[in-house]
């Protein structure tokens, strides 16, 4: 049977035999963790965020840690935190898993080159999932704790700067999305030597199917092939040297799995030794220690407790001086500073008060209106402050002649206003004699000589029919001036 020539079944064989290696090393890059860039639109907490990725939304759930809820201080600040790093910025992500279309699980690297997760721990604001945290972040968790607990951390609750600062150092090179996780890098080794085998295999396969096939004819433009057997000796030694490398690298890939398993176990046996430390840890002494720290924070709130009582007694104490401070304004805002009676002010408001029950209750209310007599002459002649001192002496006799509900105001000048509730136009009569008599009788001495003074009054009585303020006031002042017309020192009542 004639011998096939090998450049004539390339033509059938050597296509597919050629695409085998170029497919293994497609799925090379497949294994190796996927890495893209990305746009943050939103931060919907602390380790989650919202990215744009290949035209549309993925949320992105950082990888290994967990922020506290947003209902709680610290989450709000993890979120405020991440958005002032990672907000409208452009990062890379390195996926760990895609748990759907919409949603994937990894590591966000900034611009900087720093790891979004790693800051957040740094910066007290996650903690490591101990939950979905790969294992290497779990031993370095349990390998700071164990560290912590051997340097007496229960026996000091507040850590030197120093000490904090080489926990922070420390924790981020557990976890390093750029070198990945020990497993990631152990899975991805394996692999590459995997593929490497299988393409040394398959050379040395071609080679000795060639040799076994004999020489290939070359065109005739070529130079004239070396004899027969030294060809030979040169694929033999091809395929020796294949050969070689093939068992060289199943010996590397060997001798890596085995070291493999020796650092599992050696996990392992860490593991079991941190857990020891943290059960020692928990003794009576760690327990006492609490104890203590929690007798001192009680304290510390009851001081506080007393001081905010004592802040609350003396804000209790200002706003009672405050009160009495308002009731004096208020008092003074309706009080006459001279004659110390109420003012136009508070004349105003009562008359609104009586008038509005006489609308209601159907009863009625006298008023008078008092002036004193010729009180500009005697400030002429005796000077302004006689007359102050003549004011308060009339509104003394006004007051004195007039019952406890009755109201006494100085409703300007020399004038007076008195209200009567309950009281007809006669009964207001007969209390106006009573004034006009007493201030007649009544002196006042200045420099050994007596000064009296006279008064008129105009008196009138509301009407419950159709009747309003301003018209009773003006009637009442209408029969004041009448008075002061009929010779003064006299009392005049209104016409209806």
């Amino acid at each position: 049977m004639p011998k096939k020539d090998p450049f004539t079944m390339g033509r059938k064989t050597w296509l597919p035999e050629s695409i085998l290696p170029l497919l293994i090393l497609a799925i090379v890059p497949v294994v190796h963790a996927q890495t893209f860039e990305a746009e943050v639109l939103g931060v919907d907490r602390g380790d989650l965020l919202t990215i744009q990725h290949e035209g549309r939304r993925v949320d992105l759930v950082l990888y290994g840690i967990k922020c506290p809820a947003l209902d709680e201080p610290q989450g709000i600040e993890a979120r405020r935190f991440t958005s002032r790093l990672a907000l409208e910025e452009e990062i890379r992500v390195r996926v760990q898993t895609w748990e759907s279309d919409s949603r994937v699980v990894g590591f966000a690297l900034l611009e900087d080159g720093t790891v979004l997760n790693h800051k957040l721990v740094q910066n007290g604001l996650a903690a490591w999932d101990r939950a979905s945290a790969p294992n290497d972040i779990k031993l370095q968790t349990l390998e700071d704790s164990a560290s912590n607990l051997k340097m007496g951390i229960w026996s000091d609750p507040s850590p030197t700067p120093e000490s904090t600062a080489g926990e922070e150092k420390a924790r981020p090179a557990s976890v390093d999305p750029e070198g990945g996780a020990p497993w990631a890098a152990i899975l991805s080794t394996v692999l590459a030597l995997l593929v490497a085998s299988a393409m040394a295999l398959f050379f040395a396969v071609k080679f000795r199917r060639s040799a076994e096939q004999g020489p290939a004819p070359l065109p005739k433009v070529r130079q004239q092939r070396p004899p027969e057997s030294q060809q030979m000796d040169e694929q033999a030694e091809a395929v020796e040297s294949s050969r070689n490398a093939v068992q060289e690298l199943l010996r590397s890939l060997s001798d890596f799995v085995s070291d493999l398993v020796d650092n599992n176990l050696s996990y392992d046996s860490k593991m079991k030794d941190h857990k020891v430390s943290i059960d020692q840890a928990m003794t009576m002494a760690g327990l006492e220690e609490i104890r203590r720290l929690l007798v001192r924070e009680i304290e510390e709130m009851e001081t506080t407790s007393e001081e905010y009582r004592v802040q609350l007694e003396h804000a209790n104490m200002t706003i009672q001086d405050q009160q009495q401070i308002l009731e004096r304004f208020r008092i003074d805002a309706r009080m006459d500073f001279l004659t110390k009676i109420a003012n136009r002010r508070a004349f105003d408001e009562r008359l609104a008060e009586e008038f509005e029950r006489t609308r209601r209750y159907r009863n009625v209310f006298t008023l008078i209106l008092v002036d004193i007599d010729r009180f500009k002459k005697v400030n002429d002649v005796h000077g302004h402050l006689i007359g102050d001192q003549i004011l308060r002496l009339v509104a003394q006799v006004l007051e004195d002649q007039t019952r406890i509900n009755d109201f006494v105001s100085r409703y300007g000048g020399e004038e007076f206003a008195v209200l009567l509730p309950e009281s007809t136009a006669d009964q207001g009569r007969y209390v106006a004699e009573k004034i006009r008599k007493a201030v007649e009788n009544t002196s006042f001495m200045h420099v050994k000589e007596k000064i009296r003074v006279t008064v008129s009054a105009g008196v009138g009585a509301i009407s419950p029919e159709g009747d309003t303020t301003e018209a009773l006031v003006d009637r009442v002042d209408a029969a004041l001036y009448q008075a002061k017309t009929n010779g003064r020192n006299r009392v005049e009542m209104a016409l209806d």
